[in-house]
């Protein structure tokens, strides 16, 4: 294929190595926090006891003590409480990762001043190798967290252009990096940086953007819409700058807990997450067309976990303990939930264009796997069932399932195909069957001017081309154009696009030549080796190549096309033709009228005579 590419400005290529980089850490951190519980990764280590904060004293509470763990060894009892200005600043730190349930250093000595009924007694505490294995819900949360952030590089990579696919992956990186990248370091200094780092992130920049991506639809504002911004900017920031200081006041000056500082931090980001999800409904509501399905797709996608962030932090604090636990199952669903969501909208709804030939291959694959691993299962559990038959039976089930599998082959690719395309990659075959019915309804369309207009309005509707032109032959040795963009903007029959159109009544990608016609792609409308008139296509806004399969569609359609306008010249000819026929006819009777009447009269003078 000789696709064409549109050259990524300097803008989109320095977006797309920054958010490559996010994405490379992110990752990086990924694979830190996924095998944090194994031999893998040696440094992470547990104390075997988790904690409560003591928000007015500046201290921890000794809430559990696991059984034989390092803790219960070392004499920790539950209740006992630990004075955080009475440990140094990596022991205050490390507690925030023992609250948590996240591991601290392997190996490590921790020296905890406990006060247990009026008496202080120093116990020491040696972490032990972290050996846990993952739950479901780890798995799921690990499982989102990957997918999101390699969507975020496949936009980056694919359609770095786009305003609104950079703000999107800006939105996948932030969220998705930020809930891996603190706790990984055995060394608390630069770890507890990254922690406040990570406040600012997660607080502060997801929902913003989201906000910011949302106004990117439906140009100029509204009011509502502005002010939706303006909120749902300043809120999450407030937030972040509240989480970051009670982080720094907390670990580094062992101040209690400010109370006032804690709910405008629950309330700011909560708000913010709520504003943020209004904002991209209204987004929806006032796009149309394209732009619908984009605003509509990403706030399906991303407002649930932004609601159940609200919930977290502004109801959560006041819900019994099995609501919160719900409430955080459904947050591990909704978390994968929004990759797959924009995924699925990428692929089927042209969310963004992501390039068809390589997802439309992966999908196909995929799902052939997925079918012939069930067929390889099923045979195996037969095999298991037959195994106990007498000899003759084995092997006519054998046979059978053997005869199964061969002739449903072609059935089973064919439905696989139909699966694909109508599941997967539904709006560009649905884009691609209207194309092909107007193709075949284009000979019956009896008027020139219908059917110019009606083929530039069906490109426009159902291509991704950011423009369409229509340009006939004028008779005089140029090409108009009559329909779409740039309309009667002329073009001599010489110009090099036009020469190479009527030589090779090929498509023609226009970058390849100096030209005067507009476009990313011109195809020929011809018949009886003629150039009618051609079809300029322009590039997609998102940067990707058209792919073969529209190339094609594109080039029958214009064919079928130029052969009607033929038809309908030819027609109009034929139809002037009989009209100077018959008026020739009309002449000629009269002058044989005309003569016959001279020759009475000649005849009746010389009677006369």
């Amino acid at each position: 294929m000789n696709a064409h590419r549109v050259r990524t400005a300097p803008e989109g290529r320095r977006w797309r190595v920054a958010i490559l980089l996010m994405s490379a850490v992110g990752i990086l951190y990924w694979v830190l926090a996924t095998f944090e519980c194994s031999p893998i990764l040696p440094w992470c280590g547990t104390v075997g006891f988790g904690v409560d904060y003591l928000r007015s004293t500046a201290a921890v509470v000794v809430s559990r003590v696991d059984v034989g763990g390092a803790a219960s060894r070392a004499g920790l009892q539950a209740g006992d409480r630990i004075s955080l200005r009475g440990v140094p600043f990596s022991t205050r730190y490390w507690l925030r990762q023992i609250r948590s349930d996240d591991p601290v250093p392997a190996h490590d000595v921790f020296l905890f001043p406990v006060q247990r009924g009026g008496i202080q007694l120093p116990l020491t505490v040696r972490s032990q190798p972290l050996l846990e294995h993952q739950t479901w819900q780890s798995s799921i949360s690990a499982a989102a967290d990957l997918w999101g952030l390699l969507f975020a590089i496949l936009l980056a990579v694919r359609v770095p252009g786009s305003k609104q696919a950079r703000l999107l992956s800006l939105i996948l990186v932030t969220y998705f990096a930020g809930k891996q990248t603190e706790g990984l370091m055995p060394w608390a200094t630069p770890d507890f940086v990254i922690y406040l780092l990570n406040l600012a992130v997660k607080h502060a920049l997801p929902i913003s953007l989201f906000s910011v991506y949302a106004v990117t639809f439906a140009r100029p504002l509204s009011h509502a819409r502005s002010w939706l911004l303006r909120t749902g900017i300043a809120l999450p920031i407030i937030g972040a700058v509240a989480s970051t200081s009670a982080g720094i006041s907390w670990y580094v000056f062992a101040l209690p807990f400010d109370w006032l500082r804690t709910i405008v931090v629950a309330y700011a980001v909560g708000l913010g997450c709520i504003v943020s999800v209004a904002a991209g409904v209204m987004a929806a509501i006032a796009s149309s067309g394209p732009e619908r399905r984009r605003a509509a797709w990403s706030t399906a996608s991303i407002g649930p976990v932004w609601l159940i962030w609200a919930y977290s932090y502004m109801i959560a604090p006041y819900s019994n303990q099995h609501v919160v636990n719900s409430v955080g199952t459904l947050a591990d669903v909704a978390a994968i939930l929004m990759p797959m969501g924009l995924t699925y909208a990428a692929l089927t709804r042209r969310f963004v264009d992501i390039g068809f030939v390589v997802s439309r291959t992966l999908v196909f694959g995929a799902v052939s796997i997925l079918v012939l691993g069930i067929f390889v299962v099923a045979e195996w559990a037969i095999g298991q069932w037959i195994a106990a038959s007498n000899r003759t039976a084995n092997i006519l089930i054998n046979v059978f399932v053997a005869l199964s599998v061969g002739l449903s082959v072609q059935f089973m690719h064919s439905r696989i195909s139909h699966v694909v395309n109508h599941a997967f990659f539904r709006k560009r075959h649905e884009d691609r069957i209207a194309l092909h019915r107007f193709s075949s309804e284009a000979p019956f369309i009896t008027n020139e001017d219908v059917l110019v207009q009606q083929t530039a309005s069906m490109l426009l509707r159902h291509t991704d081309a950011e423009s369409v032109s229509v340009l006939l032959q004028n008779g005089n040795a140029a090409y108009v154009c009559v329909a779409g963009g740039g309309l009667g903007r002329v073009v001599g029959e010489n110009d090099p696009a036009i020469v190479a159109l009527r030589t090779w009544h090929t498509p023609l990608d226009l970058h390849t030549c100096e030209t005067l016609v507009e476009g990313d792609r011109a195809f020929p409308m011809g018949a009886r080796a003629k150039l009618t008139g051609i079809v300029v296509c322009g590039a997609k806004p998102s940067g990707e190549a058209w792919a073969p399969d529209e190339l094609e569609t594109l080039e029958q359609l214009a064919h079928n096309v130029g052969s009607a306008l033929d038809m309908l010249a030819a027609r109009q000819q034929r139809d002037t033709l009989g009209t100077q026929m018959a008026e020739l006819i009309e002449v000629v009777e009269q002058i044989a009228e005309q003569n016959r009447q001279l020759l009475h009269e000649l005849l009746a003078q010389r009677e006369e005579a």
